[in-house]
């Protein structure tokens, strides 16, 4: 969870329009170590402890999308199937619908929308989105090959 938190605060901009973060890549590792409800745990107190580190009120949909991220890997990484990162890839995928298109987005949307229709700001947000996922997807597959390699992961 502190290493979930810092990851607010530590991220990469590109220009004004994107930037990667890393809370997923630390959602999802978290999820490969503990059970599913707690990596849920782990991006739900981590993205609350941030929003009251920044001096606001949490918002429920970017809250509970925080939690879902571990929740969601965590069942994906469960599956009996010898390929983790397809299982990575699965989860990251759902984790991506679920998560950032809908509930990050619909959770910023009445605040930076300018009067939009939904469907259309969600699919502006998409790209973007989808680059920061890749960015972390790919970060979680060399993490958890290098885990697994050292045995620390079975």
């Amino acid at each position: 969870t502190a290493i979930c938190f810092l990851t607010n605060y530590l991220y990469i901009p590109f220009g004004e329009l994107f930037s990667v973060s890393f809370m997923p890549t630390v959602c999802f590792v978290s999820s490969f170590f503990l059970n599913p409800f707690l990596a849920l745990l782990v991006g739900g107190i981590s993205d609350t402890l941030g929003c009251f580190a920044k001096g606001y009120a949490p918002n429920v949909y970017i809250l509970l999308a925080s939690s879902l991220w571990g929740l969601i890997m965590g069942i994906c990484y469960r599956i009996k199937w010898d390929k983790p990162a397809i299982k990575i890839i699965l989860g990251a995928s759902i984790g991506f619908v679920v998560c950032s298109l809908l509930l990050n987005s619909y959770g910023l949307y009445g605040y930076t929308s300018k009067g939009i229709p939904f469907w259309k700001y969600m699919l502006t947000r998409a790209p973007v989105q989808l680059l920061n996922l890749a960015v972390n997807v790919f970060l979680t597959i060399l993490l958890e090959r290098a885990l697994r390699k050292r045995n620390i992961l079975r």
